[in-house]
C-alpha cells in the first residue's frame, strides 16, 4: 500500500499574515493586563495630580475653606 501526502484541511483558508494574528492572540491576556495597568497609571497620575493642585491652592489662599 503507497503512502501519499497527508490529506489537507480545505476548510481553513491560507490567508497571509495569519501567523502574525495568531502571534498577536497569544499576547491577549498579557495585552489586557497591560492596557489595564496604563490606565490604572494614568488614573492615579490624575487623581494625584489632581489632590496636589487642591491642596498648594488651599495652602497659597488661606482665606478659602
Amino acid at each position: 500500500m503507497p503512502a501519499g501526502p497527508p490529506p489537507t484541511d480545505s476548510a481553513v483558508p491560507d490567508i497571509p499574515g495569519a501567523e502574525l494574528a495568531d502571534t498577536w492572540l497569544g499576547f491577549g491576556f498579557y495585552g489586557v493586563t497591560l492596557a489595564s495597568a496604563l490606565v490604572n497609571a494614568a488614573a492615579l497620575w490624575a487623581l494625584t495630580r489632581g489632590l496636589t493642585g487642591v491642596l498648594a491652592r488651599r495652602r497659597h489662599d488661606p482665606g478659602q475653606a
